[in-house]
């Protein structure tokens, strides 16, 4: 993060290449599906497990990422003079976008094939086509009049109403609506991006507040599991916990991120540059040490169940991953590795989004790789190809202006 970075209308490359690194991951880890005979440390452990797979921590470091740019989007918009109100109203409307979305994903799992009127497949690909057709940025598509976008973003919003009103979900003797299973990976980054931005709004760039903050949002976490309350919550006996609509896990990994950016914001400024990196490793440590000093308790480390040790430990991983980026990044100006993934860091929500169309299209075209593609170490390396080629593939349609902006 050199001086020439600093100013908010310009991207920090430490971050965007450490979301670039962690959205190729997302993707890799996503298609382990598609595997078999693969390591378990690499997937998701189970919820009555304690431990903490490979593809558990990448959501996790996500959300610190997310909390890495709340400061500096917010401040570019006080920069451009955006009033509170404006950034409020911009606020919503991302967090809106990127609950629907959320919504919409989730849903897909629990469609009932026998009630649907169209193919599942079919329904998940008009699906990414009105996101698409919504949210696309088409401010830097110039050859379309705003009229034109007008009328792509209503059919967009018509195709993803007529999708919600025909859903069908559930059994054939007990159908269902859409209906919140969970917020899904979007809708818990857009809660979390809501009140994390809101907070900052509040709170500014005045770090001890922003610490205090952070270890409120973990304690929070702690009492979720039935701490410092009579009796057991999860056993109807006591005083209810405190729920903030998803767990407070996510809001302190968010605030983690967003502590991390104001302390670099208020070193630079201060000339002090050099300190950085040593807070971050100290930050880094303590939240290890809080983590595993907490595994004995409330369900150990837990992905699925936002214990406070997963929550701690990846707050941990997040600091950590920032310095040793900050250190090739920035102390040895090291980019152009990450130059081939360097989409994934700028055009995130579409890189996201892609194989929501990408594997309907395979399941409909019947196609399929050979088991031995499929399998054990190979099968790794066809997935960590497969993750490669959608970020490929985002980088070109980004030639064309093709993008989600939220």
């Amino acid at each position: 993060m050199s001086n020439s970075n600093l100013s908010n209308n310009n991207r920090i490359d430490s971050i965007d290449i450490f979301r670039a690194v962690t959205m190729f991951f997302m993707i890799f880890v996503n298609d382990l599906w598609t595997l078999s005979n693969v390591p378990s440390w690499l997937g998701h452990v189970k919820i009555n497990v304690d431990g903490l797979g490979f593809a558990d921590a990448i959501f996790p470091i996500f959300l610190f990422i997310v909390g890495l740019s709340i400061p500096l989007a917010i401040n570019r918009s006080v920069e451009n003079k955006s009033g509170t109100v404006k950034i409020i109203k911009n606020i919503a409307i991302r967090t809106i976008a990127l609950v629907t979305m959320g919504l919409f994903m989730v849903n897909y799992k629990y469609l009932n094939t026998d009630l649907l009127l169209i193919d599942k497949y079919l329904w998940k690909i008009l699906m990414a086509v009105g996101i698409f057709l919504v949210w696309m940025h088409y401010r830097s598509i110039t050859i379309l009049s705003q009229k034109q976008v007008k009328l792509l973003q209503f059919t967009g919003i018509a195709l993803l109403a007529t999708l919600a009103i025909t859903y069908q979900g559930g059994s054939i003797d007990n159908p269902h609506w859409m209906k919140v299973h969970w917020w899904g990976i979007l809708g818990a980054i857009g809660w979390a991006y809501l009140v994390s931005s809101l907070l900052y709004l509040v709170i500014g760039q005045r770090i001890a507040l922003l610490a205090a903050t952070v270890v409120l949002l973990h304690f929070f976490n702690v009492q979720e599991f039935g701490a410092f309350i009579e009796g057991t919550p999860a056993k109807g006996e006591g005083r209810p916990v405190i729920d903030f609509i998803v767990s407070s896990s996510r809001y302190a990994l968010v605030m983690s991120g967003v502590l991390a950016t104001v302390i670099y914001l208020r070193l630079s400024k201060n000339g002090q540059q050099q300190w950085f990196l040593y807070i971050l490793l100290a930050l880094g440590a303590a939240s290890l040490l809080y983590g595993f000093l907490l595994k004995p308790y409330w369900g150990g480390i837990s992905k699925i169940r936002t214990t406070p040790s997963f929550t701690g430990i990846c707050a941990g991983i997040g600091f950590i991953g920032l310095a040793v980026f900050y250190v090739v990044v920035d102390k040895f100006k090291l980019k152009k590795w990450a130059a081939p993934i360097a989409p994934a860091g700028t055009s995130t929500l579409t890189c996201y989004l892609l194989p929501y169309i990408i594997y309907p299209v395979i399941a409909l075209l019947a196609l399929k790789l050979p088991e031995y593609l499929t399998t054990g170490y190979v099968g790794i390396l066809k997935s960590l190809l497969f993750a490669y080629l959608v970020i490929y593939l985002t980088g070109l349609l980004g030639r064309v202006n093709i993008k989600l902006k939220v």
